[in-house]
């Protein structure tokens, strides 16, 4: 299991064994953007999650861009952070199966025509 998220609690969090806590972030993806995860999911990831990824609004902007020429479904930059994940690890996966969720497609109009089309 590899989760990925655009701000560094949770990646901290990981790598300390214990819930770190940040005054403030900045991220277009509110989705997934807290300044500090919940104690019982940093509790949850000792078992199951093996490396925790970080990747850039860019990243997740390309992504969503990427998502839509594909497949023309519009996903938030949260629900867009795995493929987002891919791209970056890019030859580190090749030839191995891959798989991630798309979910929400909460974007206002001006989201759209900045960030995708």
């Amino acid at each position: 299991c590899l989760p990925v998220f655009p701000a560094r609690p949770a990646s901290q969090s990981f790598d300390s064994g214990r819930c770190v806590q940040l005054t403030s972030i900045a991220t277009i993806a509110d989705g997934m953007g807290v300044r500090g995860p919940v104690p019982e999911a940093v509790e949850d990831m000792k078992g199951l999650v093996d490396e925790v990824r970080l990747v850039s609004d860019e990243d997740l902007i390309e992504a969503m861009r990427t998502i839509y020429s594909h497949t023309r479904l519009l996903a938030e930059p949260s629900g867009a952070a795995g493929i987002a994940a891919i791209r970056k690890a890019g030859k580190e996966i090749a030839g191995q199966r891959v798989a991630t969720v798309l979910c929400g497609a909460n974007l206002t109009d001006d989201q759209i025509r900045k960030w995708i089309v």
